[in-house]
């Protein structure tokens, strides 16, 4: 099965034009303008490492075929969300072949982040990414409401891998895909529905069911291209702490995260993608979540402990709150929702039902979650 033109056996680019190429790709980059207001975060040094697991079930004379890696990075958050991320790969166990078995560079990656008012989010990455690419990509997301959120991705790449040698093609490889994300917070579940053209040419949608949980998430996906045709399986994600880091000019941690993914029909090249970041997973997205207030994330931080609330004014009953705090929603007692917590009763329908119900209001830089 044909699935591009792309293979361990591209075309070799000299080191001098590969040079020049990934200093444009910087250049690029680094002529952009800031065009958020927003203050820029302490510039720190992260040191992480973490381990990438692999398995397969796809001969008969073996029940499973293993590749276990060790995976240490470098992330320098330079400031004005802009980050530079390293990742190596360092072989531990091998069942894959010769192919597999070096010490060699997994990602070198210059990201920078932007967004308008946290109504509208892009990020734009160059150098070497995963699945063994370099280039372009940029990603695109606009939450609409609490509920629905539509995203995009734009990739223009090339084959390049250090496992065997210096193996580079041109940088000549479109891909992309757009779609949607729905979360109902009240059971804290996500779909997404995505389609487009992928890396190995193939055109394709996946759809994906996710229930998060404070600290991993669950899920399911189906999918169907036009090379692969269907497969499906299921998705693990696993945040490793300590799960709440203190900022430091350099800091040493584990990986953020764990995921596992499982791919029915063992299909490599069908509805594949690459990743930007070395720690990036299904459920933090790609996006600062701090900025970012949208998903499970945002979840986390309702839950998580509040802070003193300030400028507190006392509602009496419910009947007198201004539209503004109650958006008509229906909110158990003690949710937080943007500036006003309500401690105690339950409402529901437009201005609730309980009496006596207490609300505190806070300043918008100083609320209630953490």
């Amino acid at each position: 099965m044909d699935y591009g033109n792309e293979s361990p056996n591209a075309k070799t680019i000299s080191p001098d034009e590969q040079d020049k190429k990934t200093l444009i790709l910087l250049l690029i980059l680094a002529g952009t303008e800031t065009l958020s207001a927003q203050s820029p975060p302490q510039s720190k040094v992260e040191i992480f490492a973490g381990a990438d697991f692999h398995y397969r079930d796809i001969f008969y004379r073996k029940v499973y075929e293993v590749l276990l890696n060790l995976t240490p990075g470098i992330k320098w958050n330079i400031g004005k969300q802009w980050m530079l991320a390293v990742q190596g790969i360092v072989p531990l166990y091998n069942d894959y072949g010769d192919r597999y078995k070096r010490i060699r560079l997994n990602m070198a990656v210059l990201s920078k982040e932007w967004d308008w008012n946290q109504k509208q989010f892009v990020k734009i990455s160059g150098g070497l990414f995963g699945e063994e690419r370099y280039g372009l990509d940029i990603k695109w997301m606009y939450p609409v409401n609490r509920w629905l959120a539509v995203d995009a991705q734009l990739g223009l790449t090339g084959f390049c891998s250090m496992a065997v040698d210096w193996e580079c093609s041109k940088m000549q490889r479109v891909s992309g895909q757009a779609g949607m994300n729905i979360y109902l917070e009240k059971v804290n579940t996500e779909f997404r529905l995505h389609g487009g053209r992928y890396l190995y040419e193939d055109y394709g949608v996946i759809a994906e069911a996710m229930r998060h949980f404070r600290h991993c998430t669950v899920g399911v996906y189906a999918q169907y291209s036009d090379k692969g045709k269907e497969n499906g399986g299921f998705k693990v994600v696993m945040m490793i702490p300590p799960y709440k880091r203190k900022t430091h000019k350099v800091m040493v941690r584990p990986a953020s995260n764990f995921r596992l993914t499982y791919n029915i029909q063992a299909l490599p090249y069908a509805v594949k993608t690459y990743t930007t970041d070395p720690e990036e997973n299904e459920r933090e997205g790609n996006f600062d979540r701090q900025r970012l207030q949208w998903g499970p994330t945002e979840w986390n931080r309702i839950l998580g402990p509040r802070k003193e609330a300030t400028d507190e004014k006392v509602y009496s009953s419910v009947c007198n709150l201004p539209d503004d705090v109650y958006r008509g929603d229906k909110y158990a007692s003690g949710t937080t929702i943007y500036k006003y917590e309500r401690t105690d009763s339950c409402a529901v329908g437009r201005y609730g039902s309980g009496r006596g119900s207490t609300y505190r209001s806070t300043l918008p830089e100083q609320r209630v979650y953490a």
